[in-house]
């Protein structure tokens, strides 16, 4: 809006208003949370769900993972232990008969594997980095071994004492450590450095008898999570297993699972639902708070996007900013998450147990975003082409797009009530968007039938342009003094008061335009006496019909020496 106050002028003459130059609002980062009302951050938008805007930069995408079940694990029951093998197939370990499935087209179905004999739970499984398969069981605690990609398996050397293998992992140097249940107190980890042809156990983690997890830092620390009976802490060991020094005792229960991020960040799960961050190598932890709603921290994974899982009873949890905060995915059917992996087709997998099972992460079927408010800065906006990059995979996109008088988009269309956009519309023309309206926002939907597909929204761009008007508030002429006041109320729903003022006698004419120039009412066409007046305009045209909210313009002229002179101003209508 441009304003000019002339102090002298001999003359001046405007016809209605004008348009200028057209301006483009165009958003093409969709990182950030709550919206603001100025879409010059052009991180931030209003509001969404089931939408992601961070896993590719600069994309927007349907959120997952809406957790679909895979095929049948026919004769399985708990899945505890899931991987994906070298071979690009999954390997799934459940209980009851102990058998591990595995499946060669992402879960789509699955078959048993050779047979385990005198076992009942498999509660771990590995790759070697040998390409033999391992997996650890429970009721004689042996751990088994395959080289034919699960056709056979042979038990490997005795874990003395063992009940239940809890965990496998394989370190930097090729050592297997199994972590165990024992009535052996202290001799929970056992070693082979020879493919598990034997096992020897390490060195006392205190008076513990169970470890429910293992795992080895990029600084090779190797770490393991204890519980059930007590002590329920995290034992450290910066020699191979060697020895190993209690670093905290938890406070929440058993520590179920831990997890080193990507960067180098320790997370510890308990069973309370309390998941603890360290970030000087074990020696002091942070509580991050507990999972909403509680539940027992069993696994973790952390995402090749860098997003951290977290798996508990129905649910699973995931942290965008380093476990200072989590939330949870869509709810599984029922179970508890006892292991997850992220899968080389992008999927994440996760086994179940009670009633058992194994999901994959999906999308959503759509998800949407609410813009942020945008304001043009002006009362006279004239709205133009609606255009936006977009790669469908022959998925489906709808667009809305409204406009308001208020920042806060009082009055404006109902989004369930607004028609969809064309691409490449000129949106002046929808029902939902009005020309003078300083407020503009719109609304996403993403759709998709495919739980693999995700259509793409790359940028949205918005073309408007400004009405300009020289506003005078007052004119001197030889003859002449006239000032015209702005209007009061203004913007103002049904009346509002026009004042003026005349140093002389004179003919005077006070008009009302609408943004295209069209003569709506005449106010006033006579002389008037000098002196300070005042007209109330009740919102009605020429045909006494109330006019629509909008923008609108009254002039005011006077005859000077048979020569008009104008004077020009905004008011706004509301309904």
């Amino acid at each position: 809006m441009k304003i000019k106050v002339f102090s002298f002028l001999l003359y001046i003459s405007i016809i209605g208003p004008t348009k200028i130059n057209a301006e483009v609002w165009r958003q093409t980062n969709w990182a950030g949370g709550s919206g603001q009302e100025f879409w010059a951050d052009s991180t931030m938008y209003s509001e969404g769900s089931q939408i992601n805007g961070a896993k590719i930069p600069g994309d927007l995408l349907i959120d997952y993972p809406a957790w679909v079940s895979t095929g049948p694990l026919i004769g399985g029951r708990d899945v505890f232990s899931l991987i994906e093998g070298f071979d690009g197939a999954l390997y799934a370990g459940t209980s009851l008969d102990a058998k591990i499935f595995k499946s060669t087209n992402w879960g789509a179905s699955w078959d048993t594997t050779g047979s385990l004999l005198n076992v009942y739970n498999v509660h771990s499984l590995l790759q070697g980095s040998d390409s033999a398969l391992y997996e650890g069981t429970s009721i004689n605690g042996d751990v088994f071994r395959s080289t034919d990609w699960g056709v056979s398996w042979q038990n490997t050397g005795d874990l003395v004492n063992a009940f239940n293998v809890f965990s496998l992992i394989e370190s930097n140097d090729g050592s297997l450590y199994a972590g165990i249940d024992s009535p052996d107190t202290g001799k929970v980890v056992f070693k082979s450095t020879n493919g598990g042809a034997s096992w020897d156990t390490t060195g006392d983690l205190d008076v513990a008898r169970l470890v429910y997890c293992l795992i080895q830092g990029s600084d090779g620390s190797l770490y393991a999570g204890t519980g059930f009976y007590l002590p329920r802490a995290v034992f450290k060991s910066t020699d191979s297993g060697f020895t190993w020094t209690k670093v905290w005792d938890s406070p929440a229960g058993n520590v179920q699972a831990l997890l080193e991020g990507f960067d180098g960040s320790l997370f510890a799960g308990t069973a309370g639902g309390f998941i603890f961050k360290s970030t000087d190598g074990g020696l002091t932890w942070i509580d991050m708070g507990r999972v909403d709603p509680p539940s027992g921290i069993l696994s973790f994974l952390q995402a090749s996007d860098s997003t951290i899982y977290a798996g508990g009873d129905q649910y699973i949890f995931k942290s965008t900013n380093w476990g200072v905060t989590w939330v949870q995915t869509e709810p599984l059917p029922a179970g508890w998450v006892e292991d997850m992996i992220e899968g080389t087709d992008g999927h994440l997998y996760s086994g179940l147990s009670n009633p058992g099972g194994v999901y994959k992460s999906a999308y959503f079927d759509s998800g949407y975003l609410i813009s942020s408010i945008f304001d043009t800065g002006d009362w006279g906006t004239i709205y133009g082409v609606m255009d936006w990059n977009e790669i469908l995979f022959g998925q489906s996109l709808v667009m809305k797009v409204r406009t308001s008088l208020d920042s806060l988009m009082a009055g404006a269309v109902p989004w369930d009530s607004a028609s969809p956009v064309i691409k490449g519309q000129d949106i002046s023309s929808l029902a939902s968007v009005n020309d003078g309206d300083r407020y503009v926002q719109y609304r996403v939907e993403l759709i998709t039938s495919d739980l693999d597909v995700t259509p793409v929204l790359h940028e949205v761009t918005i073309f408007f342009s400004s009405v300009g008007v020289e506003e005078i508030s007052e004119l001197i002429t030889p003859n002449h003094k006239v000032s015209l006041l702005q209007n009061s109320p203004n913007p103002f729903p049904q009346f509002t008061s026009i004042q003026y003022q005349l140093s002389n006698q004179t003919f005077v004419t006070l008009w009302i335009y609408d943004l295209t120039g069209r003569l709506v009412k005449t106010l006033i066409e006579s002389e008037q006496k000098a002196g300070k007046h005042r007209i109330i305009w009740n919102g009605k045209d020429l045909t006494g019909r109330t006019v629509s909210s909008g923008i609108y313009f009254y002039q005011l002229e006077i005859n000077s020496e048979k020569n008009p002179k104008k004077i020009t101003k905004k008011t706004i209508k509301m309904n």
